[in-house]
């Protein structure tokens, strides 16, 4: 496409397990470019093509990652008008980068969409490890697990998971690796600086949650 310079533009963020070449991701993509809208997909640390750039990995309070693309986006259109977009966990960090940023006018950021986010991170991985969501918790679980092999295969630098440990739930996966991994003293720690909830009330430009209330993974009272 042969883009302007003031044509809009959309940043999309992956949730958890996924990357830019996840099919919501593409689809997405493919709806606004229809629309005269140029886009943007992230990957996240240790994801798709960032999958053995980095010793650290993805997580929910990424927003620091986020800020940096934005920065690389709006020197490539500085005319745009930006709409950042995350699904699942990068639906909680672009909110919590949009509390943390006030008006992020230096981003031309107009408007923030956020599908599904995990914005109270300690009660939705509660949540999952319920009985009647046990069977998301193993999928996530299993996708986590087969990222960290994978990548310490590849990966001098790569952390592997703490000997002997077996995490039986995303809690405590999130409780000897990611948190470890990435500087917090763990999962309660994590979850606490990454939840995005705390800091709506901090957001001024234009945002949208998009939630269902029958989704099993973020439950909809947390919204409430």
């Amino acid at each position: 496409a042969q883009w302007k310079p003031a044509d809009p533009v959309a940043v999309l963020v992956h949730g958890l397990g996924g990357n830019h070449r996840s099919g919501y991701m593409v689809r997405v993509a493919a709806k606004l470019k229809r629309q005269g809208v140029r886009v943007f997909r992230m990957d996240q640390r240790g994801c798709g093509t960032a999958e053995f750039l980095s010793r650290k990995t993805a997580h929910a309070g990424r927003s620091d990652d986020i800020a940096d693309l934005l920065d690389w986006v709006t020197g490539c259109c500085p005319q745009s008008a930006v709409t950042l977009v995350g699904f699942s966990l990068g639906g909680n960090a672009v909110l919590k980068l949009a509390g943390e940023s006030g008006s992020a006018a230096k981003w031309n950021l107009q408007s923030v969409i956020a599908v599904a986010p995990p914005i109270d991170l300690e009660y939705c991985a509660v949540n999952l490890s319920r009985p009647q969501r046990r069977f998301y918790d193993r999928r996530f679980l299993r996708q986590l697990c087969r990222q960290v092999r994978k990548r310490c295969q590849r990966m001098a630098a790569a952390e592997e998971l703490p000997s002997g440990a077996r995490p039986r739930t995303v809690f405590e996966f999130d409780d000897c690796y990611t948190s470890r991994v990435n500087g917090f003293q763990d999962a309660q720690d994590y979850y606490a600086l990454s939840s995005a909830g705390p800091l709506l009330k901090s957001i001024s430009i234009e945002t949208k949650i998009l939630v269902a209330e029958d989704d099993p993974v973020v439950p909809s009272e947390i919204f409430n």
